[in-house]
C-alpha cells in the first residue's frame, strides 16, 4: 500500500501557515486604515509642523523665553465673593504661581454712594477699610490691581433692582444698560470716580464691554440711530467713546481695557471711524481649547492694524466640560 505524506514544516500542516498568512495581511490592511489621519489631523499636524519648524529655525536662549508681560488672575466677586482673611492666603498664593497682578470686578460688592448708586451695593458688600487692605495685601506680594467696572452689558447687579428698570435696553432683561439714556453715562461716571478713588495707585481701568446681548432695541437706541445715521456697531462704539472720554479727561494717566468680543463684528473701517484705537487696550478672550482655530489669523491681523496693544484671556479648567 502507497501512503501519501503531506510536508510540515516544524510539525505544522502547510494548510495552516496559509490561514495564519492570510489573516495577518488583512489585520495589516485593516489597522492601517484606521491609522489613517483625517484631513482635520493632517491641518493639526501640518500646523504643529509649521510652528516646530519656526521655532527650531531660531536661536533663543531658552532663558529668554519666559513671558514677560503681565500675568493676571480674574476674581469675579459675584455670587461667592471671599472674605479679607481670605486674600491674605491667596495673594502670596499666586505671587508664587507667577501672577503680577488681580483683575477685581467688584459688580455689588463695592461701597458705592451718592443719589444715583444708592442701595446698589449687596448687604455684605466691603467697605473702603477693606478695600484698602485688599490694596495693601496686594502691594505687599508685588500684584498690581486692575479695577473691573461693567459699563454696558453684565449690569444685572444694577439693572435687577426697581428703580433702575427705566435704564434697561429691554425691558424684561436687566443684562445691558440703555446707552442712550440721559443718566445712563452720570451713572457709570460716578461708579468710575468712586472705584478709582479707591484705587489711588491704580493705572489700569477695565471697563468690561462684553456680551452686549441686546443693543439698538429701545425706542431711544431706535430713535438716535435713524436721527444721527447710526448703525449698531456705531452706536456701541458711541457709548464706549463716551466712556473713555470721561476716563480719558478726569485721569489722563490711567490706561483703559476691555473686553474684546463685540469688536468682533465689526469691520475695520467702523473701528477706526469709532477712534476707540488709540485710546483702549482690548482683552481677546476664549474659552475654547483651540483659540487659534476658533478665531484665525484674520482677527489678530485686523486687530493689529487698529490697537497699539491687546491683551488675551484664557479660562480655568473646567470652562468647556468637565474635561
Amino acid at each position: 500500500m502507497v501512503r501519501h505524506y503531506r510536508v510540515n514544516i516544524f510539525g505544522k500542516p502547510l494548510k495552516f501557515y496559509g490561514i495564519l498568512l492570510v489573516t495577518l495581511s488583512v489585520l495589516t490592511i485593516l489597522y492601517f486604515m484606521w491609522k489613517r489621519p483625517n484631513k482635520t489631523t493632517i491641518s493639526r499636524q501640518h500646523k504643529e509642523n509649521y510652528m516646530f519648524n519656526e521655532f527650531a529655525r531660531t536661536e533663543y536662549d531658552s532663558r529668554s523665553l519666559a513671558f514677560e508681560g503681565e500675568k493676571i488672575v480674574h476674581l469675579d466677586l459675584k455670587g461667592a465673593p471671599p472674605k479679607i482673611s481670605y486674600y491674605v492666603k491667596l495673594f502670596p498664593l499666586l505671587a508664587t504661581l507667577g501672577a503680577t497682578g488681580v483683575l477685581i470686578e467688584y459688580e455689588d460688592m463695592f461701597p458705592y454712594t451718592g443719589a444715583l448708586l444708592n442701595n446698589t451695593s449687596a448687604l455684605n458688600a466691603y467697605s473702603l477699610e477693606d478695600i484698602r487692605t485688599i490694596n495693601k495685601l496686594a502691594k505687599q506680594n508685588n500684584l498690581i490691581v486692575i479695577p473691573l467696572i461693567q459699563t454696558f452689558g453684565h449690569m444685572e447687579f444694577i439693572l435687577k433692582l426697581s428703580e433702575y428698570k427705566d435704564f434697561r435696553e429691554v425691558p424684561t432683561y436687566p443684562q445691558v444698560i440703555c446707552p442712550t439714556h440721559e443718566n445712563t453715562l452720570k451713572l457709570i461716571t460716578s461708579m468710575i470716580e468712586q472705584i478709582i478713588a479707591a484705587h489711588p495707585e491704580s493705572k489700569l481701568i477695565h471697563i468690561g464691554a462684553d456680551e452686549v446681548y441686546y443693543l439698538g432695541m429701545c425706542d431711544r437706541c431706535t430713535d438716535t440711530m435713524l436721527k444721527y445715521n447710526l448703525s449698531k456697531n456705531l452706536l456701541f462704539l458711541e457709548h464706549i467713546n463716551n466712556i473713555i472720554d470721561v476716563i480719558n479727561r478726569i485721569y489722563p494717566h490711567i490706561r483703559i481695557l476691555m473686553w474684546d468680543d463685540q469688536f468682533r463684528s465689526i469691520n475695520e473701517e467702523e473701528l477706526k471711524k469709532g477712534h476707540v484705537n488709540i485710546n483702549v487696550e482690548p482683552i481677546i478672550w476664549k474659552y475654547t481649547k483651540d483659540v487659534y482655530e476658533e478665531l484665525g489669523p484674520t482677527l489678530w491681523d485686523g486687530y493689529s492694524q487698529v490697537f497699539s496693544k491687546v491683551w488675551a484671556a484664557s479660562a480655568f479648567k473646567g470652562a468647556t466640560g468637565k474635561q
